[in-house]
């Protein structure tokens, strides 16, 4: 997408819990990606990742999802790994 509001956001969803590593291949823009564990708790953040680069972005332990972000939304909002992604409807 060459276009990515900062109210919207991907979320990958495995069907178990993995390693999982990703890449920005065919990213345009840089990215932050939140991964986060089956009980919703951020593991681990990947910051600004590089457009285009296919360099492997691993989480750091088993996971069940990835929500990508625009790039320093982690930042402004103040998300850290150990706080919590809960379903909002």
């Amino acid at each position: 997408r060459a276009e990515f509001p900062d109210n919207r956001a991907m979320l990958f969803v495995f069907e178990k819990t993995r390693e999982v590593a990703f890449w920005m291949q065919n990213t345009p823009r840089p990215l932050d990606m939140l991964f986060v564990r089956e009980d919703g708790v951020v593991s681990s953040i990947a910051k600004h990742t590089t457009p285009f680069s296919t360099a492997a972005v691993p989480s750091a332990e088993p996971v069940r999802y990835v929500l990508e972000i625009n790039a320093g939304l982690t930042d402004s909002l103040g998300i850290a790994p150990g706080d919590r992604v809960e379903e909002v409807q």
